[in-house]
């Protein structure tokens, strides 16, 4: 499974971001991988230059993103460039991720804590 969200994300990575983004300061750069949710594969990729790639998959259900990246401490703000979904329109332009005190990656739903993206690769 790792296999497979790690090829789906290098696709992501490799659609290149429309403009160019802000580098970022490097401590949250890295790669990361949602955990605490069952049946969802999810990772995000943050690079030191300000993009990111981004992809979710559960069951039929597949998303990518790319774009540009901004934290301020304790939030990490995804603005979407690109976007590919598989199945209706769940498209989004904009996530907010709250920085947790370990250094991951909380993701919201609907104003509820839906999982921790936790850092797998640093760069």
């Amino acid at each position: 499974m790792r296999v497979i969200l790690a090829c789906l994300l290098s696709v992501a990575l490799a659609t290149p971001v429309l403009g160019k983004c802000k580098p970022v300061a490097p401590a949250l750069a890295g790669g990361y991988e949602l955990r605490g949710v069952m049946e969802v594969g999810s990772l995000i990729m943050l690079s030191p230059n300000g993009e990111f790639g981004y992809m979710l998959s559960y069951g039929a259900y597949d998303e990518e993103a790319s774009g540009c990246w901004e934290s301020d401490g304790k939030t990490v703000t995804l603005n979407v460039k690109r976007m590919r979904v598989n199945h209706g329109n769940q498209k989004f332009r904009r996530k907010v991720l709250s920085v947790d005190s370990k250094g991951g990656l909380v993701r919201w739903e609907e104003g509820k804590a839906v999982g921790t993206y936790v850092r797998v690769r640093r760069f």
